[in-house]
């Protein structure tokens, strides 16, 4: 389809010889505190991670290897500590948790991940919550206390084929963002405290004439949900960004953060992701030649300029990325 049509074919190193442990120590694993933003990235085979810490610190990236063909990163706090999602190795679902004092369980539950081509993850009050575009259509599941996992169940779609999904929650209400089949528009559903599902309606994400968005990524910065996308006309990339504040409307058309990028040259765009941040709203892409740029959306709505993480991280291939923020309180 589309969206993997202008996917970034990633390098692809040679196959770790030894699988992931349960208790990983990757290099620099400090533990996090709040306020601090965690950051995954792969370069398909390795899982790279920093953290950048309330005074806009990066720490030195780590690493975790013994993965393959990694796709499909996502990550969310769930009761103080990162937890990530992600596809590998044919398919398979993987579910890692960074413990506070910087240790890795690699071998956390995880539910059956038949079916899933594109994963979203997030943390509804007090259980983390998946959400898919598995079997056809979208799916959520969420973890049981018992760490088992619920089984997969429909999300509303208004009859749209659906390419994409970014997942968020405000208390405990799951907020589902879903890229239609046409690569232009997305819709929003909310699934209030009781389970009783409401549409939001559709608006545009590449309102620009021959452009198509890749992929999408969402977070719920207090009482605001905004989405990111990655989006192309076959020739250039750029990053665009919206919000629809709760109980309004969409913004008028989504603004173009980047400005066109030629897919030929280094630098284009090709994998977003966004974070809550104490009121503010951190975004970062990943670009065809590995690199990460990060920047921030203040307060006041201004954006601060775009940093390469690598410059103050350590030098990585990226890919697929994810962020995930810790709160203060």
């Amino acid at each position: 389809m589309l969206r993997n049509k202008f996917r970034m074919v990633l390098p692809v190193a040679l196959a770790a010889a030894t699988a992931a442990l349960t208790m990983a120590s990757p290099a620099q694993a400090a533990g996090d505190n709040p306020g601090d933003m965690q950051l995954i990235t792969s370069d398909g085979v390795d899982l790279s991670h920093t953290i950048r810490d309330f005074w806009g610190n990066w720490q030195q990236f780590g690493h975790l290897g013994g993965y393959t063909a990694v796709h499909e990163l996502t990550s969310t706090y769930h009761f103080g500590e990162e937890n990530a999602f992600f596809l590998h190795d044919n398919n398979q679902l993987a579910h890692l948790i960074r413990h506070n004092n910087g240790q890795w369980n690699t071998l956390a539950s995880a539910p059956d991940g038949a079916g899933v081509i594109q994963l979203t993850s997030t943390d509804v009050d007090g259980h983390l919550t998946l959400v898919a575009v598995r079997n056809g259509t979208v799916q959520t599941t969420r973890e049981n206390t018992d760490g088992t996992w619920a089984a997969w169940t429909d999300v509303p779609t208004d009859g749209h084929g659906v390419v994409d999904v970014a997942a968020v929650a405000e208390g405990g209400t799951l907020k589902v963002v879903e890229l239609d089949q046409d690569f232009r528009h997305i819709g929003e559903f909310e699934r209030s405290p009781n389970g009783t599902w409401t549409s939001d309606g559709w608006t545009w994400i590449a309102p620009d004439s021959g452009m198509s968005a890749l992929s999408i990524a969402a977070a719920q910065v207090d009482n605001t949900l905004h989405v990111a996308a990655v989006e192309t006309d076959g020739f250039t990339n750029a990053v665009y960004h919206t919000v629809r504040p709760d109980n309004g409307q969409w913004q008028t058309l989504p603004g173009n953060l980047t400005g066109p990028i030629s897919d030929h040259t280094a630098g284009a765009p090709w994998y977003v992701a966004v974070a809550p941040w104490e009121g503010a709203l951190q975004l970062v892409y990943s670009a065809n030649n590995g690199d990460l740029k990060h920047t921030i959306r203040h307060t006041d709505g201004t954006w601060q300029s775009w940093g390469l993480v690598q410059a103050a991280a350590g030098n990585v291939t990226a890919g697929p990325v994810t962020m995930a923020t810790n709160p203060l309180g």
